[in-house]
């Protein structure tokens, strides 16, 4: 992965020079780019054929970003993991993105949390998504209202109807109230899908890994294994992941770790539960 620190536009645009000589994730976030900064963005991804994750979030993009990035989504096929969180985008940027998300062919994961977006931007972009068959996993927690950071009941009813009809995850806070648990839970149900997908390559690759056969490997190798075998997360969602995982906090995943996604699907799941049942006794 590599990280960037610059804030003059010549050198953005020298540095997505490189993204096309062979460069796979890139973690540009916090690097104030905003507007000027996103057209270099845009352009290089509508040429890039190595790129796959690219974590922008925490920049200023704002409408006109969303713009050149809408154009870039539609003719790209390479990129997987696309993180916009925070990025000041409102509902006429939304509905941009929308129309990109329509056409891209090669996202699976698309993070927007955060964003200014109100009800009609989100209807938009849900439609934008709903024409995707690519994506599976879309973030969109604390985004509509802004001021509750909470779901309006007719987006939410938009979305159980999409996560009804096809394999995608909406990762969102909920409604009457942001709940963290929802975010965290919808992490741990992408892992658990990725691990039932991919048990016999997962057990080749902790054998690969585990190179001095000790039974165990540490987080970061863990991560890069991962990202190499296709979870298609941000590497800050994967650092929240093996975190959680690493049940003995020691630093190391097991290989029974590794394959308790589903018992923590389950957990996530009760905990929410009892904590709607105790809000409302």
């Amino acid at each position: 992965m590599l990280m960037f620190h610059f804030i003059d536009i010549l050198y953005w645009s020298i540095c997505f020079q490189a993204v096309n000589e062979g460069l796979i994730e890139i973690d540009l976030s916090w690097n104030s780019i905003r507007e000027k900064g996103a057209v270099a963005v845009g352009k290089a991804l509508s040429t890039n054929g190595t790129l796959e994750i690219l974590d922008l979030s925490w920049n200023g993009f704002g409408v006109k970003g969303a713009i050149h990035l809408m154009r870039a989504l539609k003719v790209n096929n390479k990129l997987r993991v696309l993180d916009l969180s925070n990025n000041r985008i409102n509902n006429e940027g939304a509905k941009k993105l929308g129309l990109g998300v329509a056409k891209n062919m090669s996202v699976e994961t698309l993070l927007l949390g955060m964003n200014p977006i109100g009800e009609e931007g989100m209807e938009a972009l849900l439609k934008g998504i709903n024409k995707n068959e690519k994506l599976k996993l879309v973030g969109i927690e604390g985004c509509v209202g802004c001021k509750d950071i909470t779901l309006t009941s007719g987006v939410f009813k938009k979305i159980q109807e999409l996560e009804a009809e096809r394999d995608i995850i909406l990762m969102h806070g909920g409604v009457g109230g942001f709940e963290k648990s929802r975010v965290i839970g919808s992490v741990i149900q992408v892992f658990d899908r990725f691990i039932n997908d991919n048990a016999l390559r997962l057990e080749d690759l902790f054998v690969q890994l585990d190179k001095d056969k000790s039974g165990d490997v540490t987080l970061e190798e863990m991560k890069y294994g991962l990202k190499n075998a296709g979870l298609c997360l941000t590497s800050k969602l994967i650092d929240v992941l093996l975190q959680m995982i690493d049940n003995d906090g020691n630093g190391t995943i097991e290989y029974s770790e590794l394959l308790n996604g589903s018992a923590l699907v389950e957990k996530e799941r009760r905990r929410a539960v009892f904590k709607r049942s105790d809000i409302k006794n």
